[in-house]
């Protein structure tokens, strides 16, 4: 029993280095069969991979937030003047 336990241990290694994959584009069409089958049946899989999933799009989000280099300066010169 207890090889059973470190067989899933690795399965479950796998699926979450494959998950990472996934949110890059990364995962191959096998890798990302392997999640979705492999998820059905592994609640802690399940939640990494929701998890994951999450925290991607709200990084994305984030970056959509995000003022550029120039608009960062002007800023700064904003508070500068007001400040001073």
């Amino acid at each position: 029993m207890k090889a059973d336990k470190n067989k899933i241990k690795i399965d479950c290694f796998k699926i979450n280095c494959f998950c990472d994959k996934a949110e890059y584009g990364e995962a191959s069409y096998e890798e990302r069969d392997a999640i979705e089958r492999h998820v059905l049946k592994c609640p802690t899989c399940r939640e990494y991979n929701n998890k994951t999933r999450k925290l991607s799009r709200l990084l994305e989000r984030s970056k959509r937030n995000m003022l550029n280099k120039d608009e960062r300066s002007k800023l700064k010169q904003r508070i500068k003047k007001a400040l001073g």
